[in-house]
């Protein structure tokens, strides 16, 4: 590996939020109820220690980009003399895009979990109602529904102003 070091960090990381998750499952005395994907309507309005799960996650997440940031540039910078691109075995370029995967992916992951948690400790978030919500005083000619003037900070009204 490129970096020995952030090799061994990441491993730590990633034991310590596997404990972390592990952790959330018995110390509110009910599991977090969200499924895998803690979809963010539920998971801010659930009752289950859903915060110190979503921190776990997120830390395991750390974990994934430091461990992609290792492999990427092990397989740029260490390759074998003589071993070019189109050398390179199927198992090591499955390494390579898994790697970029990890880089590119999994920060967008990252902060949408940084946002769970931000909504269930603080009430941050983004309220738009549905359609039929939404009074028909508020359609303009063309079609479109106009926000109404409590969730226009987020979304700009559309139509003739």
């Amino acid at each position: 590996m490129a970096f020995p070091r952030l090799n061994r960090l990441s491993w730590w990381l990633y034991l310590t939020g596997a404990v972390i998750v592990l952790l959330s499952l018995f110390i509110s005395g009910a599991p977090p109820d969200t499924g895998w994907t803690f979809y963010a309507p539920y998971s801010i309005r659930t009752k289950a220690n859903v915060s110190l799960a979503v921190f776990g996650v997120f830390v395991l997440g750390f974990s994934s980009i430091l461990t992609g940031l290792n492999f990427v540039t092990t397989i740029h910078r260490m390759r074998a003399p003589g071993m070019t691109w189109f050398r390179m075995p199927a198992f090591v370029w499955t390494l390579y895009a898994t790697g970029w995967v990890q880089l590119l992916a999994t920060p967008v992951l990252a902060i949408t979990l940084v946002f769970i948690i931000l909504g269930r400790l603080f009430g941050v978030g983004f309220s738009i109602p549905p359609r039929a919500a939404i009074p028909s005083s508020t359609s303009t000619s063309s079609g479109y529904i106009r926000t109404p003037p409590s969730t226009s900070w987020c979304c700009p009204p559309w139509g003739d102003q």
